[in-house]
């Protein structure tokens, strides 16, 4: 941890900064789920799974939950606070994150709307955040994404 007059951001061109949001002490992203956009997914390094998507999104987005049909089949057990998370898998077109544009990519619908209270509209999970190693500038309202080994493999860059 380092303070913040004398956090350095990382550089270079596989760098990804994101403007972020700070709600409740985690930042806010914004998202394009098959088009659809929201700024209200949270970046969790302790939440499990890669992106999952909640009531409120699903209630203003139902064009973006389209399941390319490899969805099915992927089923996760994902376990929260409460206990068990009843998700649903889609295969969605595209997941955009900042420059990002993640095709054929399988996110997980939260199904039981009290599972996750509140008004943001999904978590970025451990299971997506370990392709990079972050760097979180809460004074700046940034998060940088460095791709590690894993994610320039999942990218495509060398």
């Amino acid at each position: 941890v380092v303070s913040e007059p004398d956090y350095t951001p990382p550089s270079g061109s596989a760098v990804i900064a994101l403007d972020v949001r700070i709600g409740d002490g985690s930042p806010l992203a914004s998202v394009r789920i098959n088009g659809a956009l929201s700024e209200r997914f949270t970046l969790d390094t302790g939440g499990g799974g890669t992106l999952l998507i909640f009531d409120s999104f699903a209630r203003k987005h139902p064009e973006a939950l389209v399941d390319k049909r490899g969805g099915s089949g992927r089923d996760m057990i994902f376990n929260g606070i409460g206990g068990a998370i009843e998700t649903r898998p889609y295969q969605l077109s595209s997941v955009q994150l900042g420059p990002i544009n993640f095709q054929d990519f399988v996110g997980y619908r939260v199904m039981n709307a009290r599972s996750y209270d509140g008004d943001d509209d999904g978590v970025i999970g451990t299971d997506f955040l370990r392709l990079f190693t972050l760097g979180l500038d809460y004074a700046n309202s940034r998060v940088y994404l460095v791709p590690n080994r894993d994610g320039r493999l999942a990218m495509g860059i060398k």
